[in-house]
């Protein structure tokens, strides 16, 4: 029940240079093909609780894009 959507302002400093550099390797290797880069911003609450909804968002997320993968055949 976590609020998790595309954005297309993923930062301005460290965390947009990390999703471009991860877009730019894959490009280099294949111009052409898919880029399967995803970049999670993890903010830096270190509660229980926080610590918590943060591995289910992020299991959350490895899910869907296994899932993702799956449904269009790379891998199986």
């Amino acid at each position: 029940d976590e609020d998790v959507r595309p954005s297309k302002d993923p930062g301005r400093f460290l965390c947009d240079f990390i999703y471009y550099t991860g877009q730019l390797e894959y490009w280099k290797r294949n111009p052409s093909g898919d880029r399967p880069v995803m970049f999670l911003h993890v903010p830096g609450d270190h509660t229980e609780e926080a610590i918590e909804k943060g591995v289910k968002v992020a299991g959350g997320l490895i899910m869907a894009l296994v899932q993702s993968h799956v449904e269009r055949g790379k891998f199986s």
